[in-house]
């Protein structure tokens, strides 16, 4: 599996990770699909770049570029930022514990890292992502 189709996989387990903490570790609130629908969409569209990581496609960088972007996005204005309209569910509404915003941040650093990792991969960068040490 190359580096690309690594990164996109781990932001697929964020998600459903993410996902999981709604529905188990969070107050019950009522999501309608305004709110439903983006999670739905970042899962397909992570997905389907995973796909074209897998089959090494040219079109999986660029792709997974949109997708790490879209998702940092996605996760600051509904849930990082404050109440904005129906696509928001911020946590600044409850008092999430530290799972809550862990499964917050992991996937926004993912996200962070794929899009590197897509970035080096379209500027023809085939060394791995340094370690921090």
């Amino acid at each position: 599996m190359n580096g690309l189709a690594r990164a996109n996989l781990l932001l697929l387990v964020l998600l459903a990770g993410h996902t999981a903490d709604h529905a188990f570790n969070q107050p019950p609130r009522h999501y309608g699909l305004a709110l439903t629908a983006p999670g739905i969409a970042g899962f397909v569209v992570t997905a389907l770049a995973l796909a074209m990581a897998l089959r090494r496609s040219a079109l999986a960088a660029p792709v997974s570029v949109a997708v790490g972007l879209s998702t940092i996005a996605g996760f600051a204005l509904i849930h990082l930022a404050p109440s904005w309209g129906v696509f928001s569910d911020p946590y600044s509404a409850f008092s999430p514990n530290a799972v809550s915003w862990a499964l917050v941040a992991a996937p926004m650093a993912a996200a962070a890292l794929l899009t590197l990792v897509a970035v080096r991969q379209l500027r023809g960068e085939s060394a791995p992502v340094r370690q921090l040490t």
